[in-house]
């Protein structure tokens, strides 16, 4: 005779089973920092040490509906320490002043690297204004940029010195 103990555990399997094959065809698709990117550059030409600016920042306008991943091409300078902390904010800027609609923070290592961190997803405006502002706990983090204009849909770099 089986358990009811038994008969409970393979329901349940079943039941799980069933539940990811109706989520794995209904198109549905968990947002993840690794899904298609909208725009980016490893093209730098230059840094900014990120603590020296009262913004860094670039504009943007997304071409999907959510955005669910934001990257930052930086580093540390060598007599930093090997790892930091920077804090990402995305903002509607639809209107002023922008609006924070999210943010994240990722550790980012001493080397040079491209850091991409989940965010959200935020439902995004496809083709409306964003700015994503970037800042740090370290003095020495940088953020290399590329100082010609190089986003056909935004400005590679928004600045505001201290």
């Amino acid at each position: 005779m089986v358990s009811k103990l038994l008969v409970k555990k393979a329901l349940t399997i079943v039941m799980t089973l069933a539940i990811v094959f109706v989520y794995s065809f209904s198109g549905i698709q968990k947002a993840g920092a690794w899904s298609t990117l909208d725009q980016f550059t490893v093209n730098a030409n230059g840094y900014w040490r990120i603590q020296t600016h009262q913004i860094l920042g670039q504009t943007f306008r997304p071409v999907y509906n959510k955005l669910d991943g934001v990257g930052v091409y930086a580093g540390i300078l060598p007599d930093g320490p090997e790892s930091c902390i920077l804090t990402v904010k995305v903002y509607d800027a639809a209107v002023l002043p922008p609006t924070l609609i999210g943010q994240t923070t990722m550790t980012i290592p001493k080397e040079e690297t491209y850091n991409i961190a989940d965010i959200g997803p935020l439902d995004v405006t496809p083709d409306g204004r964003y700015e994503m502002h970037v800042s740090a706990n370290s003095g020495y983090a940088y953020w290399l940029v590329n100082l010609s204009d190089i986003y056909p849909r935004g400005m590679a770099i928004i600045d505001s010195s201290l």
